[in-house]
């Protein structure tokens, strides 16, 4: 993973909790559900995304809510970001708090490797050090997806890291250490801190195709052949989105609406009741 980021460009002005390594991760299930799906929206380039929640006095970290991040650089082994979409996460952990009334922050990032190893790479332990030096509790994440087994079938396997230093051979040399995690049930539907970034994940897409197809159909040395060539590219990229992804999240959207619907009925008969008691309870008086 190679980043784009100026870190001294950002200033913290609250003194949040800090402790020197993380113990435990704890993510909510609609977290964990939200970066899963991100993950598995592509096979072919990694992604990235940002983890918000909050750290604990006993050194565990819960983790609420999920910052997708839109691509500038797609290739099958390395994700580029802008800062000005850092800048955006650290608003959003803000908006958050405010909403949970928590201290709520960015603590972690994840990223994919599609078709390849769950181990971090030298460059993914570097980057994870480098946020460590402005935040010890940050930590990542790293979901390998799309691998076949022996036997021919899907594994999806996750990690959970902080970056740490040994010697070896009189050398100092970063490595990874594991962070042991697990995953919250919150409830049957999805929470509004990580729904809205759910219904974010088919825009980002979008504009990642889009942003690509401009790039190509504006190079000078097209010719007829290849204008058509990369129509079809886009137009086939479009419609892999809208089956894989905006049909799957319309489904989810339909779910939660039902179960919301349930809720206000059952709030409703819970009223009515309340209301039959109050009132015999005035004629009784």
């Amino acid at each position: 993973i190679t980043l784009r980021w100026n870190i001294y460009t950002i200033v913290i002005c609250e003194i949040p909790l800090v402790v020197e390594m993380v113990y435990f991760v704890w993510l909510s299930a609609d977290a964990y559900f939200v970066f899963m799906t991100h993950a598995l929206s592509t096979e072919k380039e990694e992604i990235m995304g940002l983890l918000l929640g909050e750290t604990m006095r006993d050194e565990t970290v819960w983790i609420y809510g999920v910052y997708m991040m839109r691509r500038s650089d797609k290739r099958p082994d390395r994700v580029e970001i802008s800062p000005e979409q850092l800048s955006a996460a650290l608003t959003e952990s803000q908006t958050l708090s405010q909403e949970m009334g928590k201290e709520v922050r960015v603590l972690g990032w994840y990223h994919s490797h599609p078709h390849i190893t769950i181990s971090p790479s030298h460059v993914d332990v570097r980057t994870q050090h480098q946020y460590q030096i402005l935040d010890p509790n940050f930590f990542g994440l790293i979901v390998s997806a799309f691998n076949e087994e022996i036997d021919r079938s899907s594994s999806i396997k996750i990690t959970c890291f902080q970056a740490d230093k040994e010697l070896r051979s009189g050398h100092e040399v970063f490595i990874k250490k594991e962070i042991p995690f697990a995953v919250q049930n919150t409830g049957a539907s999805i929470g509004p801190a990580c729904l809205n970034a759910y219904l974010q994940l088919p825009r980002i897409l979008f504009q990642e195709e889009e942003e690509e197809y401009r790039n190509f159909q504006g190079a000078d040395s097209q010719d007829f052949l290849t204008t058509v060539y990369n129509s079809s590219v886009y137009t086939q990229n479009m419609g892999r989105i809208l089956s894989d992804v905006c049909n799957p999240v319309l489904r989810i959207l339909e779910s939660h609406l039902q179960s919301q619907k349930q809720f206000i009925r059952s709030l409703e008969d819970e009223r009515d009741k309340l209301t039959q008691e109050l009132s015999g309870a005035h004629q009784v008086i």
